[in-house]
């Protein structure tokens, strides 16, 4: 059984250059404590454990999916899949030309 230790959501790093700032995206980690006693840190890229090769996608997705569903509740606006215009279809403005 594969515990999850700590999830970190995804961000931005700001770096700091001779002309400005620099904004690096860094992914999803969730660190999980395997059954082989290390805490491999994982991402979708990087799913199995270093000491033992335990493939940990499933804990990882379903991890990712429940702070998913949890910020979905929060935000709904996020992931309404067609909100390009909703408010022009909803009013019934769409047909208005302006000059």
């Amino acid at each position: 059984m594969v515990t999850v230790i700590e999830h970190t959501g995804g961000r931005y790093d700001v770096q700091a250059t001779e002309f400005g700032r620099c904004y690096r995206w860094v992914p999803d980690r969730v660190v999980v404590d395997c059954d082989c006693g290390e805490r491999p840190v994982l991402s979708r890229s990087e799913t199995t454990c270093a000491g033992c090769g335990a493939d940990h996608t499933r804990a990882l997705l379903e991890e990712l999916d429940a702070r998913r569903r949890e910020d979905e509740l929060l935000h709904p606006w996020r992931y309404n899949g067609d909100c390009e215009g909703a408010a022009i279809r909803e009013t019934g403005f769409a047909e208005l030309e302006f000059v």
